[in-house]
């Protein structure tokens, strides 16, 4: 389970952060935003969420915000270790778009070889198309445009509009939590968003079929049960791609 969360239009703060920490409890093992600000931008650490929106990723936050369009993930992971390059979110191929996910696909490898499934779900939102795909999928994007999109199958993901600004999250009660009315999203509908208006929705080739989690279908990796353990990790950079910033190790 992962959370993913955000808004689009005149953002409060402190609505955006409430989701944020309301979406900790879905992920423990590491945070990441997605946000336009001269061009697409992502900034994730493997790092407790209350820590990282609060800390390494705060400027961010603020720099989305003043953009208009902002969202974050938080990460509990089920394939892949847990380290910074296998955090939420990240690049289509092309660079049109950034993404994220809450689910899981069971038959990634149909799309290449991923250190984590999610990361095979580039080509459905490229070719806006995920009749191929196997699984479980709340997804949310970002593009060129400051569009923001939203898409289901067979999972929670729920919006609530407001004068000017639009809030989704993986949790209709979140968005309860903070004043909202929720609408769950339709299946299998992708609905694009801008300047806080949702400007329409668009049924697209979906999965005809979904398999339930069961271990063998992942790489397990067992977590201890101490925060700590995995706050601290390396850092990294993608030097020849000014559209990436990572955030730095706090001390």
């Amino acid at each position: 389970m992962c959370g993913i969360f955000g808004a689009v239009g005149k953002i409060e703060k402190s609505r955006w952060m409430a989701l944020a920490m309301y979406n900790a409890s879905r992920g423990l093992h590491s945070a990441g935003i997605a946000y336009h600000s001269n061009a697409l931008r992502i900034e994730k650490i493997a790092q407790h969420p209350f820590r990282a929106f609060n800390g390494m990723l705060s400027k961010g936050i603020d720099r989305g915000i003043e953009g208009g369009v902002l969202f974050g993930h938080t990460r509990w992971a089920t394939m892949g270790e847990i380290n910074n390059d296998n955090a939420h979110p990240w690049f289509t191929q092309d660079k049109e778009f950034v993404y994220a996910h809450n689910g899981h696909i069971t038959n990634h490898q149909t799309f290449g070889s991923y250190e984590v499934d999610s990361q095979s779900l580039g080509t459905g939102i490229s070719e806006k198309d995920f009749s191929k795909y196997q699984g479980k999928i709340g997804l949310c994007w970002i593009d060129q445009q400051k569009n923001l999109f939203l898409y289901k199958h067979d999972q929670e993901l729920s919006m609530a509009i407001k004068k000017d600004v639009v809030y989704f999250s993986s949790d209709g009660d979140h968005l309860k939590a903070i004043g909202l009315v929720p609408q769950e999203l339709k299946e299998n509908y992708i609905y694009r968003i801008r300047y806080g208006r949702v400007l329409g929705k668009e049924k697209v080739p979906s999965p005809t079929r979904s398999i339930e989690y069961s271990p063998k279908f992942w790489q397990t990796r067992s977590v201890s049960g101490h925060l700590d353990s995995f706050e601290r990790v390396d850092n990294f950079e993608q030097e020849n791609d000014p559209k990436w910033i990572f955030p730095r190790e706090v001390k």
